[in-house]
């Protein structure tokens, strides 16, 4: 694999989070939960075309079985 197939993997992945997941448009905006009627303090990925609000989470380690 070269550097410019690399490149074009980390821009296809950033760009995949920045769509919405119910349209599809790119329109999406961070907001805080008590705006949006969530969580207060956990911040949404809110779309400005449909108003689908995603929570921004982590997800967690992935545990290693030692054999």
């Amino acid at each position: 694999m070269d550097d410019d197939q690399r490149e074009a993997i980390r821009v296809s992945n950033q760009t995949r989070n920045l769509r919405c997941r119910k349209c599809g448009q790119m329109a999406l905006t961070q907001r805080d939960g008590s705006e949006v009627g969530g969580m207060p303090g956990l911040r949404y990925n809110v779309c400005g075309s449909c108003g689908n609000a995603q929570p921004i989470t982590k997800r967690p380690r992935r545990e290693k079985f030692n054999t």
